[in-house]
């Protein structure tokens, strides 16, 4: 079953995050936060989201804030390229593990 989720221009850059994780095969899934989108990372012991909405650092230049990754702090004003860079280090090694994967999630673009 495919979940339809709208969109509005205002959060290109996490929807394109949401892309480049699924071309590398990372696992992780994307869930409405807020008024925006948040994308969840958690597997062997590691968690860390990325978000994107009026609660974030960022939001309002359409730009991700990364938190978890045992970083000892939040990072803001991302691209999503910056943001792929914690989750791709996250994953590294564990590319041999199963994954679990959920359900597949179609989200319209405006």
């Amino acid at each position: 079953m495919q979940i339809e989720m709208e969109t509005d221009e205002q959060f290109q850059e996490i929807l394109m995050l949401d892309e480049l994780l699924e071309k590398a095969e990372i696992p992780h899934y994307i869930t409405k936060w807020y008024d925006g989108w948040k994308i969840v990372y958690n597997r062997a012991g590691i968690s860390g989201a990325a978000l994107q909405g009026g609660r974030s650092l960022g939001s309002f230049y359409d730009q991700i804030e990364v938190v978890g990754f045992n970083l000892p702090e939040r990072r803001g004003f991302l691209s999503a390229l910056e943001a792929f860079a914690f989750f791709a280090e996250a994953n590294k090694g564990l590319e041999h593990l199963p994954v679990k994967r959920k359900k597949k999630r179609t989200i319209k673009k405006r």
